[in-house]
Parts: structure tokens; sequence; C-alpha cells
């Protein structure tokens, strides 16, 4: 084949040649037999052959470009249409849920905003289930035989009132009334006398001591107890403090030889005289009321106490760190109401309530408990005098008034 071309071209030169001759002319160059030689040039088709793959090549390549753009194209676009649906089915389906989620989420916010308001002024929902006093008191057989009823309830933050209803060993019926202070809180402990100490050393009924208390201090009460044993001249038998101010500073009866302290940070404690002289030396009392001759309840155990008389009691327990106060009077010489405990039955009262150390103050017609019940101070015991007794001072649970 290849020879056969070289002749071919070789004949075609001398003919161009002899043409040229012929016409008288001088040879020229090639160009013009070249068209007619490279018809028979069909074999660079093999290269327009592969031009056109190599052709189809980049233009599967852009093809393929454009075409996997349209091809995804269309694909997102069905997608996108479908995916638009779903999206925004979607969109307004989170868009809703995290529109009632933040609405759900305030609501639940609010919600607990006013439970916790409530709850601790009343507090009685938490406070109600307590029974830990009526389950301590059972646990007692010289105390208790049976709970007949038991309550717990919050008179303001910090103040916690129990009731209970029991019977004692001989099956005769008793009635408890605990107050639980506790001092980290925004309630405190003052004394009270007559007519807020303008007539100290007059007797007077507690009522009206707490009322002017209120009055002259600016505080509310929500609580209050008798305190201290008194002379028949009406005054305490023992130190009396309002405030950080002395009014009394004398223990004028032998048997009488403690006193039950708030110390000026908002600690309580019993001191016996010598404690009491250091303490008043150095200034840290802001409260202080008589107290007993012996303890009822040391080191959080009752102690065992010979003296077997009974009467309504007012009884007064501190914890470990002077930070909780517990105030109980048990009635007493009412048969059929509540029949009067011995001094070792009131320490073990306290014991139940939770006391560390624990006094015993003034009792028989003096024991009184004072609540505010509607927004109104009641007497909410049941004095055996068949009414309030004439008293030296007392103890009332307070706040400042904002």
């Amino acid at each position: 084949m290849k020879f056969r071309r070289i002749v071919l071209v070789l004949l075609a030169i001398l003919a161009a040649f002899a043409f040229s001759m012929s016409c008288g002319g001088s040879a020229s160059p090639l160009p013009q037999g070249v068209p007619y030689i490279e018809e028979p040039e069909p074999e660079p088709e093999p290269d327009p052959e592969p031009d056109p793959d190599p052709d189809p090549d980049p233009d599967p390549d852009p093809d393929p470009d454009p075409d996997p753009d349209p091809d995804p194209d269309p694909d997102p676009d069905p997608d996108p249409d479908p995916d638009p649906d779903p999206d925004p089915d979607p969109d307004p389906d989170p868009d809703p849920d995290p529109d009632p989620d933040p609405d759900p989420d305030p609501d639940p916010d609010p919600d607990p905003d006013p439970d916790p308001d409530p709850d601790p002024d009343p507090d009685p929902d938490p406070v109600a289930d307590d029974h830990h006093v009526a389950e301590a008191l059972l646990k007692d057989a010289k105390v208790c035989k049976e709970i007949v009823s038991d309550k717990a309830s919050t008179l303001t933050d910090g103040l916690i009132l129990y009731e209970v209803s029991y019977t004692d060993p001989q099956n005769r019926p008793m009635k408890l009334f605990a107050l639980e202070v506790d001092l980290t809180k925004d309630v405190t402990i003052m004394g009270t006398s007559a007519n807020a100490d303008k007539d100290f050393g007059t007797l007077q009924v507690l009522s009206k001591q707490v009322e002017s208390r209120e009055a002259a201090d600016n505080v509310d009460v929500y609580a209050a107890v008798n305190a201290d044993f008194f002379m028949g001249n009406g005054k305490p038998c023992s130190p009396y403090w309002h405030n950080g101010q002395n009014y009394k500073d004398t223990f004028d009866h032998s048997d009488y030889k403690y006193v039950a302290v708030l110390e000026k940070n908002k600690t309580f404690y019993f001191w016996d005289k010598n404690q009491y002289a250091q303490g008043r030396d150095y200034k840290r009392i802001q409260e202080c009321v008589g107290a007993y001759m012996i303890y009822l309840v040391e080191n959080g155990v009752a102690l065992e106490i010979g003296n077997p008389d009974v009467a309504p009691r007012t009884l007064i327990g501190r914890s470990a760190n002077g930070k909780k106060v517990w105030l109980a009077v048990v009635d007493g010489r009412q048969s059929s109401w509540s029949n009067s405990i011995t001094l070792e039955q009131g320490g073990r009262i306290m014991q139940a309530l939770g006391a560390w150390e624990a006094q015993n103050l003034d009792g028989g017609g003096s024991s009184e408990m004072i609540i505010r019940k509607d927004g109104q101070l009641v007497v909410y015991n049941r004095p055996s005098d068949g009414s309030e007794r004439r008293v030296a001072n007392g103890l009332a649970i307070v706040k400042k008034r904002q």
C-alpha cells in the first residue's frame, strides 16, 4: 500500500512537470496538485473518528457536567419540590413545635414561680406530709400510747406549727402545740413585756404584750408563748433584755439559774449565771428571758427526772448550732381535752421535736400560745384558767415589716 502510494505520487509529479513544460512555464511548487493527491487520504479519517470520539468525550464531559447538573437539577428540582413540601411541613412543624415549646417553657416557668411564691407562705403541701413529730412521739411509750391526729403547717417562711392530738400511757387525751423557728430565715425572736416594755414589771396578758410589740417595733408577730416565771411584784425572776437593752439584770430566785438568750448574731443559747455575766460584759445579748433550774434535754437526750408532778407546760429547746428553736405548749388540767405532763415527759417531747438542749418555762395557767391565723392574732391553745393569765413576759416570733 505504501509502495503504491509512492508510485502514484511520482507519477503525479511527472505528470505535473510534463504539463508545465508543455505550457512553457517554469516549474512551480506543488500546491496545485496536492489537493488531487490528498483526496485518497481518507486514512486520517480515523483521526476525525477519534476526534469525534474525543469530541463527544469532552462533550460528554461538559455534557455530563451540565447533564449531571440538569440531572441533579431536575432531581433536586423534584427533590426540592418534595423537599420544600416536606421542608415547609417540617418547618411549620418545628416552628410550631419550638413555638409551643417556648410557650410551654414560659408557662412552666411562671407556674413554678407562683408555686414557690405561695408555697413559702402557706407551704401546707410539703409540710402537711411531715409526720416526724407524731412518729417520734409514738415510739416513746412513756409519752404516747396512740396518735389521734397530727398536722403541720407553715405560718411564714422559717416558722412551722405542729399540732398533735394523742393519748398518754393512761389512755387520756393530750394536746401538743409546737413551733419550729429557723433563724437562718427572715424570722427572729423578740422578748415581750407590758406595753412594749414601757410598763416592764407590770403583769399583762400575752395578747396585749404582742400587740404593743408589733406597733413599737414595726414588726409582724406570727406566734408567741409565755416565758419567765414571775414574782408577786410582777417582775420576772431572772434577767430580761429586748433589742440589746437590759431591763432587769438580776436572778431573784435561787432556784432559777438559767436564761434563754438570742445573741446579736441570731444564735440561740441557754446560759447559766456565769455565762450570762460574760455575755453581758461582751455585749452579745440581743434578747433574753429567764428559763428554769435544770435541763430537760442535754446533748440530744431527754434526762430522767424524778419529779412526778404534772401540769400544763411551756417548753423551749435549741439545735446544737443554735440556729433552730422549738417552742411548745402542752395543755393540761382539762380531762376531756388534755391532761398535763411531767417534766420528764416534757423533755421527751422536746427530744421528739429535735432539740439538742431544752428547758422548761413558766407553766400551769400561764402556758399559752398565740398564732397569727387569717391575719389575726388568736390564742391557739386552751389555757387551763379558761382565759389568758397575766404574765411577766413572753417570746414572740416576728418579721420586720417592709
